[in-house]
C-alpha cells in the first residue's frame, strides 16, 4: 500500500511503475469478472489456429464444436489465437499462495527457477488460477505453462515467415479447450503488444471515467446544497425582519415603562421632597403632563425658585404672588435625558 503523501515526493520511474503494476492488477481484475465466453471472445479464442507446413488452418466455435474455416480472411487471422505444439509446452499444477493475478504472475517471475527446472530468463509462462484459496486458508492450486524461448522464438519465427504477427498465443488440452496465452506477458512485439496497450488504455481511460464521475457527484451534491440554501433564503429574511421588528418593540416598551415610571406624580413628588429643605413644605401639587405648578409654605428664609432649580428636576422656573410664608412656582418637568442648566 502506497501512503498518499509520499506520491508527492516519489521519483517518475518509480511512479511509473506503481502505475503499471495497478493497470496491470486492475485489467487482470477487470478480467477475472467477464464471463467466460466474453474473455473467449475478446482475446480471440472463438478462432483457432494452428500451422501446418506452409499453411495456417482456421477453426470457428460454432456451438460447442470447431469447424474448419475454408477461406480464411485476414482479418480473422489476426484476431485469432494460434496454438502452440503440445510437446513444446510444460504444464504443471502446485499448490502456491494466490494474491491478485498480477502479485501471482510476479511471485512466479522470482520463483520459477524452483518450481521448473528453467530459469526465469530461459522461458515465456503463464499460469491459470485452478483455486483461489479462499476455501483453504490462502493457499490456493494454479497450473504454470512453460515454453524454452528458443522454441518460442521459433514459432514465432515461423508465423512471421507467414506473414503473421499473432495476437494471442494458447495450447488445448486433451478435451479440446484452450489455456494460457503466452502472448499476455509482453513477449510479443506485434498485435500482442498493441493488445496490450489497448487493455491499459480501457483501463487508464476507466480511471478517468471514476474520477469524472466523482467529480460530477460532488458538483451535484453542491448544487443541490445550493438550491437547499436559496431556498430556505427567504424564510430567513422573513424570520430577520421579525426579530428586528421584536427587537424595536422591545426597546419601545422598555423606553415607555421607563418614562412612566420617571413621570408619574408620585416619583415626582418623592424627587422634590428629597430636594427641598426641612423648612419648605408642599401643600399642592397640580401636574398637567407638560407644566408643574407647587404650593406650599417655609419657615426661614430659603429661596424656593434657587433651590429648584439647582435640583435639576424642573426648568423655565416662574414666581407667582403668593402671601408672606408662602410660595407659588410654576415650572416644567425636565425631559428624560434633559439638562436644565
Amino acid at each position: 500500500m502506497i501512503a498518499a503523501g509520499s506520491v508527492l515526493t516519489m521519483d517518475m520511474a518509480t511512479l511509473g511503475r506503481h502505475c503499471r503494476r495497478f493497470l496491470a492488477w486492475w485489467g487482470a481484475e477487470l478480467r477475472a469478472m467477464l464471463p467466460r465466453t466474453w474473455r473467449d471472445r475478446v482475446a480471440g479464442r472463438s478462432l483457432i489456429a494452428t500451422v501446418e507446413t506452409d499453411r495456417v488452418v482456421l477453426a470457428r466455435r460454432r456451438g460447442g464444436a470447431w469447424r474448419v474455416v475454408a477461406k480464411p480472411n485476414h482479418r480473422d487471422l489476426a484476431r485469432a489465437t494460434y496454438l502452440l505444439p503440445a510437446a513444446a509446452v510444460l504444464i504443471g499444477e502446485f499448490d502456491y499462495p494466490v494474491p491478485s493475478a498480477a502479485d501471482l504472475v510476479q511471485m512466479l517471475a522470482l520463483d520459477l527457477d524452483r518450481l521448473t527446472p528453467f530459469r526465469a530468463e530461459d522461458v515465456v509462462f503463464d499460469v491459470e488460477i485452478l483455486d483461489d484459496g479462499r476455501q483453504r486458508g490462502g493457499l490456493g492450486r494454479i497450473a504454470l505453462a512453460v515454453v524454452a524461448k528458443d522454441r518460442w522464438a521459433a514459432y514465432l519465427a515461423l508465423l512471421a515467415g507467414l506473414g503473421i504477427a499473432p495476437r494471442a498465443v494458447a495450447t488445448r488440452d486433451d478435451q479440446g479447450r484452450l489455456r494460457f496465452d503466452f502472448a499476455r506477458r509482453g513477449t510479443l512485439g506485434g498485435s500482442g503488444g498493441r493488445w496490450r496497450r489497448r487493455w491499459t488504455i480501457a483501463a487508464a481511460l476507466l480511471i478517468a471515467l471514476n474520477l469524472l464521475l466523482l467529480v460530477w457527484r460532488d458538483q451535484l451534491a453542491l448544487d443541490r446544497l445550493a438550491e437547499a440554501v436559496d431556498s430556505q433564503r427567504l424564510q430567513v429574511q422573513l424570520i430577520e425582519r421579525v426579530r428586528r421588528q421584536v427587537e424595536a418593540e422591545e426597546a419601545r416598551r422598555h423606553e415607555l415603562v421607563a418614562r412612566l415610571q420617571a413621570r408619574a406624580p408620585l416619583a415626582i413628588l418623592d424627587a422634590l421632597t428629597t430636594a427641598l429643605p426641612d423648612q419648605v413644605w408642599l401643600t399642592s401639587l397640580i401636574w398637567n403632563g407638560t407644566e408643574l405648578r407647587l404650593s406650599g409654605g417655609q419657615s426661614g428664609p430659603a429661596d424656593v425658585v434657587a433651590v429648584l432649580a439647582g435640583s435639576g428636576l424642573l426648568t423655565d422656573l416662574r414666581r407667582d404672588d403668593a402671601p408672606p410664608g408662602t410660595f407659588n412656582v410654576t415650572a416644567t418637568l425636565v425631559p428624560i435625558g434633559g439638562d436644565s442648566r
